[in-house]
């Protein structure tokens, strides 16, 4: 069984970020992708402190380990504006905002998404790490009503098929050109949220 464990809920209960370095990611060791894992070891105690973003471990529930050894995997939130590209379509605009002269679209952003190499105990995909964080984004989407999930990721083959597998489109007419990443989106509606709630209640 697996828990998800607030970031936010820590800090807000006296977790200092001495204890955070020592008893919390000490162990987290993401190779294939070290801006994640920096991320969480460098920026993501601070960003989570000053409401920048949220941070969520996914722990297993086995009493007998110690915190940093319970992290199978981890993921952040934040919301994000992308502005659109002069060349992008009235019908896209429309078709993502409900408005054809929209000039920004105002996402839920999957910031980081990232599995601990280190831990050995509880197997999760990919898949069920990114069902954690679009739960999250749905619970963000009930209370304030911002219908867009958006991911950045690097140009990658790998990254692309998984993506793509999962139901996230590219967003050409909306990227920052400047980080050189590719951006995505899904749309949250009934079909997400019931695989959501079946997800859930299978896993």
């Amino acid at each position: 069984m697996i828990s998800i464990v607030s970031l936010h809920e820590l800090i807000t209960d006296g977790l200092t970020k001495e204890e955070f370095n020592k008893s919390i990611v000490k162990d987290f060791r993401c190779p294939k992708n070290l801006d994640v894992e920096s991320f969480l070891i460098e920026k993501s105690f601070d960003s989570c402190s000053r409401d920048f973003t949220r941070t969520y471990f996914i722990v297993d529930n086995d009493e007998s380990k110690e915190f940093y050894e319970s992290v199978i995997a981890y993921f952040t939130i934040t919301n994000k504006k992308f502005d659109f590209a002069e060349e992008a379509s009235g019908s896209l605009k429309n078709k993502l905002t409900g408005s054809r002269k929209a000039e920004s679209l105002y996402t839920i952003l999957i910031a980081q998404l990232g599995k601990n190499d280190n831990y050995s105990g509880v197997e999760i995909s990919g898949k069920q790490i990114l069902s954690e964080a679009e739960t999250k984004c749905i619970e963000v989407y009930d209370i304030i009503g911002t219908k867009i999930i958006a991911l950045e990721h690097h140009d990658d083959e790998k990254l692309h098929n998984f993506y793509e597998e999962n139901n996230y489109a590219l967003l050409d007419h909306a990227s920052d050109k400047e980080n050189n990443l590719q951006l995505r989106y899904k749309k949250i509606d009934k079909v997400l949220i019931e695989e959501n709630l079946s997800y859930k209640t299978t896993y």
